[in-house]
Order: structure tokens, then C-alpha cells, then sequence
């Protein structure tokens, strides 16, 4: 193979003619249109639709799973990470604990009827 065929392959000196210029241009226009419309909607929200923030439970779960993995590991790190994983489980309820919504007695109790 000659050096020059490697530089420039004949595939790419070939041009396309599968439109005229203007779908070209209104293919370009159409994509920037949706690049804009991508910006003012915050970008593409397809990742984060999927992926859903897991509940406190969830989060409780994994880390009661992983305590009764470890537990039997008698290593430095399966130490550490028991104390980690005990933090965690604090935090995860305090947090939970905080979120409530203080409430009265009488919330409890719809108006009475006479």
C-alpha cells in the first residue's frame, strides 16, 4: 500500500450527494433548534429519570446486608467499615427523624360534630 492511500483513503475523498443543501441546512437548523431546547430544559434527562435516590429503607437494608457480611471477617478494614456502616445507619435515621412534620394531639381528632 502506498503511503499516500493510507493518508487519504479513496472512501473519504468520495463525497455524498444523498441530499440537496437545503435538507442539509434544515437538518442542521433542526439539530441546533434541538440543542437549544436541550439547554433550556436543563439538558438531557433521560439518566436521571431512570435512576431513582433508593428510600431510607432501602439505604438501611444495604447496610444491615453488609454488617451481617462482615461480621465474620476479622480483618482491620471489615473494623473499619463496621463503624462506618454503624454511622451510616445513624445518620440515615436521623435524617429520617428530621424530616418528620411536627404534630399535636388534636391533630389526631377531626372537629368535633353536635
Amino acid at each position: 500500500m502506498v503511503i499516500d492511500e493510507i493518508l487519504n483513503p479513496a472512501l473519504e475523498n468520495d463525497m455524498h450527494d444523498e441530499g440537496s443543501e437545503q435538507e442539509i441546512c434544515q437538518s442542521v437548523l433542526a439539530w441546533i433548534a434541538a440543542q437549544e431546547d436541550s439547554e433550556k430544559n436543563g439538558g438531557d434527562d433521560l439518566d436521571e429519570a431512570s435512576e431513582e435516590k433508593p428510600s431510607h429503607f432501602d439505604a438501611l437494608l444495604a447496610a444491615s446486608t453488609l454488617q451481617s457480611f462482615i461480621s465474620d471477617i476479622h480483618e482491620p478494614f471489615a473494623c473499619d467499615l463496621e463503624g462506618i456502616l454503624a454511622w451510616f445507619s445513624h445518620q440515615i435515621q436521623l435524617d429520617e427523624s428530621k424530616s418528620l412534620k411536627p404534630t399535636g394531639i388534636l391533630d389526631y381528632f377531626g372537629p368535633r360534630s353536635t
